[in-house]
């Protein structure tokens, strides 16, 4: 079943990837980053917003590189005024992008469809293994199926704005990451993991800006980080010593809030604390 996206760019964007459909190797101009609207009523409920940061297109194939990349196999394009119509035969997420180290993205490019495909079963396996672990624990944790981020609810971690952790958090810590440990460790996944990222949110509140949240974001991934390498969080020194080097902290700010189904911001999911792992694409 086709599905239709509406993306409403520059006239000279819209000019330049109507041009390309009737090209199959042409190559696009990377875009300035622009924050889209659904916009024609031929789209009707299949319409979807992205923010679009690249554009290329070969062999008919147009990718939208966004927060959260997916891959359109376009069958035909028409305009109007400023608005393109995409009608698709395929829309799927290309998930892998998440996972790639901002200085692997070369390696990435060279993998064959095998390697991907191999790749991709392995994430999966580990996303599901700790799916399990964290259930075996009680552990109440989202796993994104797509990205692999691991979400914490900051409220269970820390009070109020505050970046220093409860003992309610030191708490629940300890049993995350003895169950998170005991997967991105074990021996079946031996040098899948390139590093382990763990990212401080914030919520878009009214009035603040990137810049005024992005200190509690830092102190707050660094103080989860430091207290899951520390004694206290009660893993073995082997754990300790192998987690230590892949493991990095990075404050997010509000840039990347979740969302509901309907759209709108979900406050209290966007206040987190984020596990997400790379993958070592030179044992692809």
């Amino acid at each position: 079943m086709k599905k239709v996206i509406s993306v409403l760019l520059a006239v000279l964007l819209a000019a330049t990837l109507f041009a390309c459909s009737s090209k199959n190797d042409a190559d696009l101009p990377a875009t300035e980053k622009a924050n889209e609207t659904a916009a024609s009523e031929s789209a009707g409920d299949s319409a979807i917003n992205v923010d679009i940061e690249t554009v290329s297109a070969a062999s008919h194939v147009i990718e939208l590189e966004t927060m959260a990349p997916f891959t359109f196999e376009i069958e035909t394009v028409t305009m109007s005024s400023n608005v393109i119509h995409f009608e698709m035969a395929t829309l799927k997420p290309f998930s892998i992008d998440w996972y790639v180290d901002a200085g692997d993205s070369d390696k990435v490019d060279d993998l064959s469809d095998e390697q991907i495909a191999r790749i991709t079963e392995t994430k999966d396996d580990l996303l599901k293994k700790l799916r399990e672990a964290f259930k075996k624990e009680g552990i109440d944790a989202n796993v994104d199926a797509a990205s692999g981020e691991v979400m914490l609810d900051s409220s269970v971690l820390f009070g109020g704005d505050s970046a220093v952790l409860s003992d309610t958090g030191k708490d629940f810590l300890k049993k995350f990451i003895r169950a998170y440990s005991s997967v991105v460790l074990d021996s079946a996944f031996d040098g899948f993991i390139s590093k382990v990222v763990v990212e401080g949110h914030t919520a878009p509140v009214a009035g603040d800006t990137y810049e005024s949240d992005l200190p509690l974001s830092e102190k707050r991934a660094e103080n989860v980080k430091s207290f899951c390498l520390s004694a206290d969080a009660g893993i073995s020194a082997a754990a300790l010593s192998a987690l230590k080097p892949m493991m990095e902290a990075v404050g997010m700010s509000n840039a990347r809030p979740v969302l509901k189904d309907d759209g709108s911001v979900d406050m209290d999911a966007s206040r987190r604390v984020s596990f997400r792992f790379m993958i070592n694409f030179d044992n692809a």
